[in-house]
């Protein structure tokens, strides 16, 4: 089983694992748009870029970064690049909320 999904990683051309990156942050922000909608402050994703417009551009930096480093060392595949995506938006959701507390 592990084999086979290592041969898959390997299978798996750099530029789709680079939209599997962007498909991962998209997942993690529609999450995100729904929890503010659940609670009550629904807002539009191109508004949403806008009031973040420097988080989103350290999310979409440091995942695709961190990606082709994972890559470089023999890491990278569709399932790390679709995590790399979630949690890089997540870390920059993290950083957002904090500076926003600091204030």
């Amino acid at each position: 089983m592990i084999a086979e999904i290592s041969q898959l990683s390997n299978a798996v051309p750099l530029w789709a694992n680079l939209i599997l990156v962007a498909v991962g942050m998209g997942w993690h922000a529609a999450g995100k748009l729904a929890e503010l909608e659940r609670l009550g402050r629904p807002t539009d994703a191109s508004e949403y870029l806008m009031n973040h417009k420097w988080t989103a551009v350290s999310v979409v930096m440091g995942a695709y970064l961190l990606f082709i480093i994972q890559w470089y060392t023999g890491e990278g595949g569709p399932i790390a690049a679709v995590l790399t995506g979630i949690s890089c938006n997540s870390a920059g959701d993290k950083l957002r909320a904090r500076a926003e507390a600091g204030k």
